[in-house]
């Protein structure tokens, strides 16, 4: 197995390089680009800290990787974690060595760290993007659009998708994706939204990117350049407001639009509880 795979594997769990509070240019260089490249393959960003700053938490708790600490000899060895056997460590001895384990990771083919998938084919993991607007009149005649393309629903409490499927439900689908927006008040008014399956990783739509799934459900997830771990259940929810105007000739109308940007992790869901739905004539959906 490759240092680049070995450190990420464990991906339910956060990577911590520790270089000493004497640590050299080159070495800070080198750990400044081990972040950046491994941020670029698995958008989770590692965090650097001393060897006086790192906490007991930390190093039971992450995988690490130490930077130092063989001043005359190159080293690049994967180890476990002393403080906590469940967890690797790689120890860099030397920027050579370094150096190395950059052009490794470099070179990963991102498909490779979820080798070690093991997910049942029977199942998958469901994850929902929504952006909710609400309107309030503040003055005038504001009024929104009305959106109407609901192409699925998700019923927590029997953990049912049911929707319009247009995509292979076989061993292959790893993850499905909903993606929709929603108007209320004088915003507007209806839903947009649609499902998507994920049959490889990394999977990007728009400004979403799913990165990679564990095992235990947890999913590495970036966003707008927002990196997030969310556990099964998890949540990332973002609300702003702002004032918007419209005018009509010489009148205008103001309204505060309150938006609520969600994304949910909801876990590993069974594949024979996805439900397929199709539209007739009448507008009205009937199950097939």
């Amino acid at each position: 197995m490759s240092y680049g795979v070995a450190i990420i594997r464990n991906c339910s769990k956060r990577v911590v390089i520790v270089i000493g509070n004497n640590a050299s240019g080159i070495e800070i260089e080198v750990a400044d680009a081990i972040v950046e490249n491994l941020f670029n393959l698995t958008g989770n960003m590692p965090v650097i800290k001393t060897d006086a700053e790192i906490t007991e938490e930390e190093l039971t708790g992450h995988n690490l990787i130490l930077m130092g600490g063989a001043d005359s000899n190159e080293m690049l060895e994967i180890l476990r974690n002393p403080w906590n056997k469940e967890n690797a460590m790689l120890w860099i001895g030397g920027a050579k060595a370094g150096m190395e384990l950059i052009d490794e990771v470099k070179e990963l083919n991102k498909s490779s760290i979820f080798t070690g998938w093991s997910i049942s084919s029977d199942k998958f993991v469901f994850l929902e993007h929504s952006i909710q607007t609400h309107g309030e009149l503040i003055g005038g005649n504001y009024r929104g659009p009305m959106i109407d393309s609901p192409t699925y629903n998700f019923d927590e409490e029997t953990r049912t998708l049911k929707g319009i499927i247009t995509f292979d439900v076989n061993d292959t689908l790893m993850a499905v994706y909903g993606s929709g927006s929603s108007l209320s008040g004088v915003a507007g008014g209806g839903k947009d939204t649609m499902l998507y399956g994920v049959c490889g990783l990394p999977y990007t739509h728009d400004e979403f990117r799913i990165s990679y799934i564990c095992s235990d459900e947890t999913t590495y997830l970036l966003y707008k350049n927002i990196s997030m771990i969310l556990k099964s259940g998890d949540g990332w929810v973002n609300i702003t407001s702002r004032m918007n105007i419209q005018h009509f000739g010489d009148q205008q109308s103001v309204a505060n639009l309150t938006t609520i940007n969600r994304i949910t992790n909801y876990g590993i869901l069974n594949k024979s509880k996805i439900e397929e739905y199709a539209e007739i004539s009448d507008e009205k959906e009937v199950k097939i």
